[in-house]
């Protein structure tokens, strides 16, 4: 269809006061934003769900100003330049009088004009406020209608959402026989889902600016607080106008003799985009990889990796940085992640939290999450809720950036060997930083503090995670509660015992020790060692007591190790991958032509030391190949009304006629639920089936069935 014949028939409709009701398939926006009502939705960060949500929110704003609108221009088309010689003509522009907003429609038929039509949308918006200084976003809406909306004009209008808070309406004429039907709401698609729930590892990038007194300053002489207050307000107002998305955490230097006494830190991390590239391309996101662009951004991550720091943590510093140097040494430290900083007790021992704040998609999510009416059930107490302090207390708003960062043991209900083992590490340390807290010199305290803020954030989400399971099934009777504390004078007199209750009931109940003894004896030694496994702490151990704790785990290695080996090499044919293993890790290839005694004396061979240093990362991954996690039944799975199972069939319809046919609804043993690939000789047949992936109510298998895609949209599948 042409376009003036296009623009005719709308100006037509605009005329009669009647494009409202000649917008189709308006329900599809209330889906999308349903889940903010659903407390079983558990938020996520999915880039897919991001784009769906914002647009979605997006569109409806634009709908309202189209009840009671003035046509400004579209019945003879003219420039709305105030430079003659660089004319623009939207092809429609009104305004509602009543809201004083301002609608501009773009009308595209012709493929080349599409790629442009972004472009010269948002070009709009510059002459508008040249009539209209300072006129602000949500006074401007824009409409895009086209034929068709190709890649690249899908992956702008997904690129301008999510770092923006546009209001944006795009429409497709449904035609038949040169009659325009009505005009479809169409949903722009950057990214297909696929599961991606978390940032990848090194998506939190940062730097640290760290502030150190002048010689010539006292930090007496002046309200530190309020300077930086001042310069944080300026980090976030600069972001905001970068289009950045992150967050700042300012902090005291506990550790006097780090950094060369350095007293004030503020971290900033931002969003690092390099880090999505990888995924994108092995999980088959739908990428123009054959431009020079992406060419050129693999190859740079390949050479690189994707631990990349944008320049713009520091463009959005350089107020703050100006306004501090007036009081402080200002010094960039160390290029780091979030990932790298959770792990880094020398960092745990160093920053006491002070105050943080986010911004962008992160500050978004933040208040989203925290909002939510999900995160009372799911995610945080009544105190937190109500006396923590809100998403502006530390503790309460990096708890929410663990879980975006995906740090966190016991994943999406997975309660495996060697997260229980790391369970057990984090919960001795914690008995550590109490024991600290408590008998510590008052001049350590900002030290001690710090140590314990952070053991606590970390232990935190794993209690919760424990929670979660003890509410979802019927086998563990009631929970122990654990003595958390974020502050010495937090700290329970009695938090030994108070820990020690909650470690009985762990390996009694939720472990089920007679059932699961190795489980419970892995978890019962973390919590006695867990200084040996920590760099920091593992240095100044006496070496008598290192030899021991080696020889104890060491000796737990070759006893099942060696129980595995005389099992898996009965039955070859059945086991080539574990053999391999096995082979790879204890015997050098050669375990096939060992007999039972000489199995028994090459794993006597291999030093102690060895053996307990890779007990985490290759003992517990053998041993959770073998017998998997914890198996508990759980009660029937909920799944959410707001699950928008159109898009997800949308996502999936896509991938297909990409050649992709192992495609699944993944569905976590914690209710979560993603679009991914099956691991299987299995295929799809067609377009109106998917397989979906689940753990049933009394299995601990992951149970694969084949289901046709009406039967999840009208909810006739029931786990």
């Amino acid at each position: 269809m042409k376009e003036e014949i296009l623009q005719n028939k709308i100006v037509e409709i605009i005329k009669s006061k009647s494009l409202l009701e000649f917008i189709t398939n308006q329900e599809r926006l209330n889906e999308a934003l349903n889940k903010d009502s659903d407390e079983n939705m558990i938020p996520n960060f999915s880039i897919d769900h991001l784009l769906k949500e914002k647009y979605s929110a997006s569109a409806k704003r634009v709908l309202q100003n189209l009840d009671d609108y003035d046509i400004i221009s579209g019945e003879s088309i003219r420039s709305i330049s105030l430079d003659r010689t660089q004319r623009l003509y939207p092809d429609l522009i009104l305004f509602n009088r009543l809201k004083r907003q301002i609608v501009v429609i773009e009308n595209k038929t012709s493929g080349q004009t599409e790629r442009e039509s972004i472009t010269e949308l948002f070009g709009y918006a510059h002459e508008i406020r040249n009539h209209l200084p300072f006129f602000s976003d949500y006074d401007i809406n824009y409409i895009l209608i086209a034929t068709d909306f190709n890649t690249l004009l899908d992956h702008s209008l997904a690129g301008q959402l999510l770092i923006s808070d546009i209001n944006l309406l795009c429409l497709k004429p449904e035609i038949i026989d040169e009659y325009i039907k009505g005009l479809s709401i169409y949903f722009p698609s950057g990214w297909s889902d696929i599961g991606q729930l978390d940032l990848t590892s090194d998506a939190l990038v940062s730097y640290t600016m760290c502030l150190y007194e002048k010689e010539n300053i006292s930090m007496e002489s002046f309200d530190v607080t309020t300077v930086v207050k001042m310069a944080c307000d300026l980090i976030r107002n600069s972001a905001g106008k970068f289009k950045s998305s992150g967050l700042y955490l300012v902090w005291q230097n506990g550790h006097g003799d780090y950094l060369n006494h350095c007293k004030i830190g503020i971290t900033i991390y931002v969003i690092n985009p390099f880090a999505f590239l990888p995924p994108a391309y092995s999980l088959g996101f739908p990428l123009n990889t054959d431009s020079v662009l992406a060419k050129y951004l693999k190859l740079y991550v390949e050479d690189n990796g994707t631990l990349i720091h944008p320049s713009s943590m520091f463009g959005i510093a350089e107020e703050a940085e100006r306004l501090l140097d007036k009081y402080f040494i200002v010094e960039w430290d160390r290029a780091s992640s979030w990932q790298i900083d959770m792990a880094d007790k020398h960092f745990a021992l160093q920053r006491r939290p002070l105050q943080w704040d986010s911004w962008g998609a992160i500050g978004d999510y933040v208040r989203y999450c925290f909002l939510h009416p999900a995160s009372s059930r799911y995610m945080f107490t009544d105190w937190e809720r109500e006396k923590g302090g809100g998403y502006f207390s530390p503790y309460i708003g990096l708890q929410i950036i663990n879980q975006l960062a995906g740090d966190k043991i016991f994943k999406l209900g997975a309660f495996s060997h060697r997260e229980i083992f790391q369970f057990g590490l984090q919960l001795g340390c914690y008995r550590y930083a109490c024991k600290n807290a408590n008998e510590l010199d008052e001049d350590k305290a900002p030290s001690y503090e710090a140590f314990l803020f952070w053991n606590a954030l970390q232990i935190t989400q794993s209690i919760k995670e424990i929670t979660a399971r003890v509410r979802d099934t019927p086998d563990i009777n009631a929970e122990v509660s654990f003595p958390l504390a974020i502050e010495k004078a937090a700290i329970y007199p009695d938090y030994n015992r108070r820990i020690d209750n909650f470690v009985n009931w762990f390996t009694s109940d939720f472990i089920n020790a007679e059932q699961n003894p190795t489980m419970a004896r892995i978890f019962e030694l973390a919590i006695q060692t867990f200084h040996y496994f920590d760099p920091l702490f593992e240095s100044s151990l006496p070496s008598q007591e290192k030899l021991s704790i080696e020889a104890t785990y060491s000796s737990i290695v070759r006893e099942k190790v060696a129980e595995i080996s005389l099992d898996k090499r009965s039955s070859v044919e059945y086991n080539y991958d574990m053999i391999a293993s096995l082979n790879k890790n204890y015997y050098s290839g050669n375990l096939l032509e060992l007999s039972d005694k000489e199995i028994i004396d090459t794993l006597s061979k291999i030093p102690d030391n060895e053996l307990t240093k890779e007990f985490d990362c290759i003992f517990l991954s053998l041993l959770d190949s073998i017998k998997g996690g914890l198996f508990h039944n759980l009660n029937p799975l909920q799944l959410s009304n707001a699950i928008d199972w159109k898009a997800f069939k949308e996502s999936a319809d896509h991938m297909y006629d990409e050649g992709n046919r192992k495609l699944s609804i993944l569905i976590s043993q914690n209710g979560i639920v993603g679009l991914g690939i099956i691991e299987s000789i299995m295929s799809l047949n067609n377009k109106d089936e998917i397989f979906v992936q689940f753990y049933p109510t009394h299995s601990v298998q992951l149970m694969t069935l084949r289901v046709k895609w009406e039967d999840l949209q009208n909810g006739n599948f029931k786990l």
